[in-house]
């Protein structure tokens, strides 16, 4: 579908800018999630974290949200 490559993009951009805020997290003490380095993360993966949202949240959560709440769910600091 030519909507995969969209979200594809959209995903990669988000993962990038949660990496971004991630090192700065770091670099304050305080990161939000401890994925181990070179973390890979599937397209099946997100589709499936996406799922998990509620029909009514869906619409309304950014790519960026939930990258970001895919991280701090699956990488949680210990």
């Amino acid at each position: 579908s030519p909507d995969m490559k969209v979200l594809k993009n959209e995903g990669q951009a988000a993962g990038e800018a949660y990496r971004q805020r991630l090192v700065a997290e770091r670099n304050a003490g305080k990161p939000s999630s401890c994925p181990p380095k070179g973390a890979k993360v599937s397209s099946d993966q997100v589709l499936s974290h996406l799922r998990t949202y509620p029909a009514g949240t869906r619409e309304r959560t950014s790519m960026k949200t939930a990258m970001a709440d895919f991280f701090i769910k699956n990488y949680p600091c210990r």
